[in-house]
């Protein structure tokens, strides 16, 4: 963020710089010596600036490439995670060929069309259940 924000901000009054000068080494056209020579005209407030702005273009440049690694490595990632996904899907789909679930039917109807008393050990004892009325019916209210 604040590298954006000095780059948005950067002018070339902010640096010292005329503003023929801020265009030429904005556009590439020059080029300040670097390193800076040691020396009187190294003081000078414009030579203060110029290093500043190289030290800044350095770090620019270090983010940059960390950036590009980063994204390599999330793209790696993405890659990964999507074939780890697609493995796992085809190991499913094997065990799933190999073990075929059993159907079973645990309700079995008897020719009367009641349900056997074999469906549910709970159920079982319960012989009531056969007696319950049917659900109540939803009725439309008009008001």
């Amino acid at each position: 963020c604040c590298a954006v924000a000095f780059i948005e901000k950067l002018d070339g009054q902010s640096l010292n710089l005329s503003s023929e000068e801020f265009e030429l080494y904005m556009s590439g056209q020059a080029s300040p010596h670097w390193p800076q020579a040691t020396g009187a005209s190294s003081c000078s407030p414009g030579n203060a600036a110029l290093n500043q702005v190289h030290k800044r273009l350095d770090l620019l440049t270090g983010l940059g490439e960390r950036q590009e690694r980063v994204m390599e490595k999330a793209r790696q990632l993405e890659s990964d995670l999507i074939d780890w996904t697609d493995e796992v899907e085809q190991k499913v789909q094997s065990v799933l060929e190999s073990f075929p679930p059993e159907t079973q039917n645990p309700t079995a109807t008897t020719a009367s069309g009641t349900t056997s008393a074999a469906s549910s050990a709970i159920d079982s004892d319960n012989i009531e259940n056969e007696l319950l009325p049917p659900p109540l019916q939803p009725q439309v209210f008009a008001g």
